[in-house]
């Protein structure tokens, strides 16, 4: 079957479609039914590109996967979605929706062109790659279709334009509308959080200084403090630990008196081995190893998972949430949540790992209840649509200044520099994300050190005030706002970026102009090549990566 776009310049030969329909506006949706070892073939099609003049837009599982343009003479595989552009066209493609399965697509050079090959199947493996603390996603795994009575892919869209940009933000339009983006219309998030500069030790005590300092010196809609690790008694056992209030309304209270709202780090899927909580008190509510009768352990973190298809589990998720709305926190940073993806043994066979996590998020969902924020981290991509307001779109950026930096290898985020060009990387890739399938979340902003580093110099904290800007999603400021040096309280207090924050537009123009050829690409191989020039709110923002510094106007 032939699919043209005239005046793209774009022709597909689609092999086989089990379906084909037209969606409007130039957007076709294919599905397929072909087994290809335990998965389905939801495409297989060519496209008339050349691929020594084409480059090949990389999408990542989940938040903190490697995402960046690749050149297309180069096969390999990009995750629910991606681009095609070459000299005169572009081709998008992206999964219309993730109820069930995960979609990967391998791209490869071809005879007539470049070849793409849709496999939509269960979450991947995730393979870690020392020495950085980073992982690269399998393709999908194989799963029991039988078992799973799953008889076609869910559709992928298609899109064809001279503009990879316009190709690429057309799809994701429809993916928005298919998966019912939620839209946030409550005040923006942007504010303060503790992990960075606090880490475990993080106390009452010092969220209220930080508050208090927020309300001084930022603008009004700077107003969320969001706690973050370390206010819980374990890893599923989410209750206050000691030296924390046994009601944490009594403390969200107390942030709302200094003329803040509050935020809460929780990670409902991930249950420590051994700790107190449900690991040690309901291990049936676990996924199990699918070889085993044992509780199976993720290969990042070695904990384990939640089944959100076990009926009691997905009731504790529900009053999980419905706990936090009683201590009154309006948004919260659901985090790890690939966890709950993961195949494995389950007390209901039939469910796939992607369905799990979407029904344990709805369950939680339902009980904070749809006016509390909800920021998904570590989660898959695609399944996010629909439940999270907002999703982070690359890795952490740093580790808490209280850890020892000695510790850490030359490869760790903390050793500064080294976390911004991936995280640029990730937010100019993602771009196409933010306000169609959620609010994109680049991580945070930083001044840490002295005002010639390290970690940060000046300038650099200054170029990621200007990312966090050009990602137009949440703005979290996570340094300890009184030990701040005057150049860099200059720095975070800029008005040019605060007053452009949380904006609604915005554009990386030369994004395809910058084929990336870093090898292992996992989130913190540092970027042979990156864009530099942005269009944020009608402005214009350039980033002069080699001297570590940024232009407004």
């Amino acid at each position: 079957m032939i699919r043209e776009w005239p005046d793209a310049g774009i022709r597909l030969e689609i092999a086989d479609p089990a379906s084909l329909e037209e969606r409007g506006d130039g957007v076709i949706a294919v599905s397929g039914t072909k087994v290809d070892a335990g998965r389905i073939v939801a495409l297989d099609a060519v496209a008339n590109l050349d691929p020594a003049s084409s480059s090949r837009l990389v999408n990542g599982y989940q938040s903190w996967d490697y995402c960046g343009i690749r050149r297309a003479t180069e096969p390999g595989h990009t995750w629910w979605g991606g681009a095609l552009a070459g000299r005169d066209g572009a081709l998008a493609f992206l999964a219309a929706t993730s109820d069930r399965l995960a979609t990967s697509i391998r791209t490869e050079p071809g005879l007539g062109g470049i070849r793409l090959v849709a496999l939509a199947g269960g979450a991947p493996d995730l393979v870690p790659t020392p020495p950085s603390w980073g992982f690269i996603p399998s393709e999908a795994t194989a799963l029991d279709l039988g078992r799973h009575a799953i008889t076609a892919s869910e559709p992928i869209l298609l899109a064809a334009d001279r503009d990879p940009l316009a190709a690429m933000e057309r799809v994701a339009t429809r993916v928005a509308a298919a998966g019912r983006a939620r839209r946030w219309d409550g005040p923006p998030m942007l504010g303060w959080e503790s992990w960075y500069h606090y880490g475990f030790s993080v106390t009452p005590e010092v969220v209220l200084a930080n508050a208090r300092l927020m309300r001084e010196r930022f603008p009004e809609r700077f107003a969320l403090i969001q706690i973050d690790d370390g206010w819980q008694h374990s890893y599923g056992d989410w209750t206050p630990r000691d030296g924390w209030p046994h009601d944490l309304a009594s403390l969200v209270g107390e942030i709302e008196d200094h003329g803040c709202f509050a935020g809460l780090w929780l990670a409902p899927f991930m249950v420590a081995p051994g700790e107190p909580g449900i690991g040690v008190d309901h291990p049936d509510w676990l996924i199990g190893h699918a070889a085993s009768r044992h509780p199976l352990r993720d290969p990042l973190m070695n904990r384990h998972g939640v089944d959100a298809t076990h009926p009691d589990a997905t009731a504790w998720l529900r009053e999980l949430g419905t706990q936090v709305r009683r201590w009154g926190f309006r948004m919260v940073k659901l985090d790890f949540l690939y966890i709950g993806a993961q195949e494995g043994r389950r007390h209901n066979p039939t469910m796939t790992g992607t369905e799990a996590l979407r029904a344990g998020l709805r369950a939680f969902i339902d009980g904070v209840g749809d006016d509390v924020y909800v920021l998904g981290c570590g989660m898959p991509f695609l399944p996010a649509v629909g439940l999270c307001h907002g999703n982070r779109i690359g890795g952490d950026l740093a580790a808490p200044r209280i850890w020892d930096v000695a510790e850490l290898s030359p490869f760790d985020p903390e050793q500064g520099w080294l976390g911004i060009p991936p995280t640029a990387r990730n937010v100019a890739a993602r771009w196409w994300s933010h306000r169609r399938l959620f609010d994109n979340d680049p991580d945070v902003v930083m001044g840490a050190g002295p005002d010639d580093g390290p970690p940060y110099t000046t300038n650099e904290a200054e170029v990621l005030a200007a990312l966090a800007t050009a990602c137009g999603g949440p703005f979290f400021i996570a340094d300890d706002l009184a030990s701040l040096p005057a150049a860099k309280r200059a720095v975070l207090e800029d008005r040019r970026w605060l007053d452009l924050a949380w904006n609604a537009e915005s554009r990386p123009l030369d994004l395809f102009a910058a084929p990336d050829t870093a090898p292992n690409p996992d989130f913190y191989a540092q970027p042979t090549a990156l864009p530099a020039v942005w269009e944020v709110a009608g402005q214009r923002v350039t980033f002069d990566w080699a001297r570590r510094a940024v232009a407004l106007g």
